[in-house]
C-alpha cells in the first residue's frame, strides 16, 4: 500500500484505504503488507493516517505481518512507543540520493539505523535504494554497492534486506551480473527485491523469471501503474511490479 499510494496525486481517505486493504487481503492474500509511513504529513499528506491503518490491519488480520516505514530514529522510537512491531527503514548506496531523500549523509544514516534496530521490534526491513542506479549520480559502481551491503549484513536484527531498483534500471544483463554477488553477502531467507518496471513489457517477465532463481520475496503493488520515490524522481518513475507480472512468471 505505502509505495503504491504515495505516488498518487489523489489523497485516499482512511475508509478508502481500509476497503483497498480488504480487497488485497481477500484477492491476493499476502503474508506481509507495508500499509504506510510515519513520515511527516507535510511531506506526504497521503500517509497522514498510516498509524490508524496499521492498528486497524493488526486487529482485523491477526495472522499477517504489517509494517510501517519510519524515516529516522526519533520516529522509530515513537513507533515503538505506539506498539508498532514491524518497521521498514531506508538507506541507499548513493550519497546524493540520501541527502535529497531524507537530508542525511550515508554515515549519519548508518548511525540512525544502528540506534533504531536496538529497539525491540519484531521485524526490521531495510530498503537499500539506488541499486544499480541513482536518479542523481547515475550508475553506482558495484564495489560500492557490495561495500554497503556488507556493512549492513553484520546486523542480525535486520530481518529483511530489500534491494531497491529506484530508477527501474535493471535489465536482465545487469541483474545477472549483480544478483549472484548480492546473494554471496545476504542470505536468501533475508533477501527481497523492490523493482520498478513496465508491467506490460515482456522483458519484465524474463527479468522476474531470472530473479526468482535467487529471490523468493518481492515487493508487489496491487496497482499496476503506480509507485516510486516521488521525492527524487518526480513523475518520471516506473511502476512497482504488479501481482499480474508475478503471476505470469508463476505460470511458466
Amino acid at each position: 500500500l505505502r509505495d503504491g499510494l504515495q505516488s498518487m496525486k489523489k489523497c485516499w481517505s482512511l475508509t478508502e484505504k481500509k476497503k483497498l486493504l480488504s480487497t488485497i487481503m481477500s484477492e491476493k492474500n499476502p503474508s506481509a503488507l507495508e500499509v504506510g509511513s510515519m513520515v511527516s504529513p507535510k511531506v506526504l499528506p497521503q500517509m497522514a493516517d498510516s498509524l490508524e491503518l496499521f492498528h486497524y490491519a493488526k486487529r482485523v488480520y491477526k495472522n499477517k505481518e504489517f509494517y510501517l516505514l519510519v524515516p529516522n530514529h526519533n520516529t522509530a522510537h515513537r513507533a515503538n512507543d505506539l506498539f508498532v512491531d514491524n518497521i521498514s527503514l531506508i538507506t541507499s548506496v548513493s550519497e546524493s540520493f540520501q541527502q535529497k531523500n531524507i537530508r542525511k549523509s550515508l554515515s549519519e544514516t548508518k548511525s540512525d539505523i544502528e540506534r533504531s534496530i536496538q529497539l525491540p521490534f519484531q521485524n526490521v526491513k531495510l530498503y537499500i535504494s539506488c541499486i544499480p542506479n541513482c536518479p542523481i549520480e547515475g550508475e553506482i559502481p558495484h564495489h560500492i554497492i557490495m561495500r554497503e551491503l556488507k556493512y549492513y549484513s553484520m546486523f542480525n536484527k535486520i530481518t529483511e534486506f530489500c534491494i531497491s531498483d529506484t530508477t527501474g534500471a535493471f535489465t536482465l544483463s545487469t541483474l545477472k551480473t549483480i544478483l549472484p554477488k548480492i546473494c554471496d553477502i545476504v542470505p536468501n531467507d533475508k533477501l527481497s527485491l523492490h523493482l520498478h518496471v513496465d508491467n506490460k513489457d515482456p522483458k519484465t517477465t524474463a527479468l522476474l523469471h531470472y530473479a526468482m532463481q535467487y529471490v523468493s520475496k518481492f515487493d508487489v503493488s496491487y496497482f499496476d501503474s503506480s509507485g516510486g520515490c516521488t521525492v527524487t524522481m518526480g513523475d518520471d518513475v516506473k511502476s512497482n511490479v504488479s501481482y499480474e507480472s508475478i503471476e505470469r512468471v508463476d505460470e511458466l
